[in-house]
C-alpha cells in the first residue's frame, strides 16, 4: 500500500520548490527514506511494516474469497455447479482419478466391489446402500486445501466437492445417468462430508 502523500501547505510548497522552508517530519532523514529505514535502504520498508503489509494482504485475500462465495451462494444451483466444475476437475483429474480408476479396474469395473474393498480409509468412505444403484460417499473431515489455508469457510464451497465426485463417477461410468446429492458437510455444520450417489 503506498504511503499517503504529505498534504500540509508547508510540505506542499517545499515539495514543489515554491518555498525554501525545509520539510519536517519522518522523511527529513533523506529523500524517499521511510521512517526507521537505515542508510542504504531508502526504498525498503522496515521489517515491522513488511509484516503488517503481509498480514493485511492475507486478510484482503480472505475477504475477497468470502465476498465472492457469498455472491455465489445466491446463484441458481446450475450456475453454481458450472462455476465450480472446472476447479473440481482440476483438483481430482490427476492423482485422485488415477487411483480410483485403478481400484475400479482391479475390481472388474464394479462399483459395489470397489466400495466394499476400498470404501474405508483415512481420507474417504463409501457405503453401498442399494447394490448397483445407490451409494453414500464422502470424507471423514474437510480435506479442501482452501479451507485449511483459511481462505474459505462458506458452505457454498462444498459444491466443489459434489462436482468432483460427479466428475470421477462420470469418468468411471461413461454414458450412465449419475446424480450426486449433498447430505451434510463440515462447512454446513455436519460432523463429516456425506453425499448420496444415484446411478441410473
Amino acid at each position: 500500500m503506498p504511503l499517503p502523500t504529505a498534504t500540509t501547505g508547508r510540505n506542499t510548497r517545499a515539495a514543489s520548490g515554491s518555498s525554501s522552508e525545509n520539510i519536517s517530519g519522518p522523511l527529513e532523514k533523506g529523500p524517499g527514506r521511510l521512517p526507521g529505514a537505515s542508510a542504504g535502504s531508502e526504498h525498503a520498508p522496515p521489517d515491522n511494516m513488511k509484516y503488517t503489509m503481509e498480514n493485511d494482504n492475507q486478510q484482503q485475500v480472505k475477504s475477497f474469497y468470502r465476498i465472492l462465495e457469498e455472491g455465489i451462494a445466491k446463484l441458481p444451483a446450475d450456475v453454481r455447479g458450472a462455476l465450480y466444475r472446472p476447479c473440481a476437475v482440476d483438483c481430482v483429474k490427476d492423482v485422485v482419478l488415477t487411483e480410483l480408476r485403478r481400484q475400479f479396474e482391479e475390481c472388474g469395473c464394479d462399483l459395489d466391489r470397489q466400495y466394499t474393498k476400498y470404501g474405508r480409509s483415512e481420507y474417504f468412505f463409501a457405503d453401498v446402500i442399494e447394490p448397483g444403484r445407490v451409494y453414500e460417499v464422502g470424507y471423514p473431515r474437510c480435506l479442501c486445501p482452501q479451507v485449511d489455508a483459511g481462505f474459505v469457510d462458506s458452505a457454498a464451497h462444498c459444491e466443489c466437492s459434489r462436482q468432483s465426485i460427479l466428475y470421477v463417477l462420470e469418468e468411471l461410468l461413461p454414458g450412465r445417468d449419475i446424480r450426486v446429492e449433498e447430505l451434510e458437510t463440515v462447512l454446513s455444520g455436519g460432523e463429516k462430508c456425506r453425499f448420496r450417489v444415484i446411478v441410473g
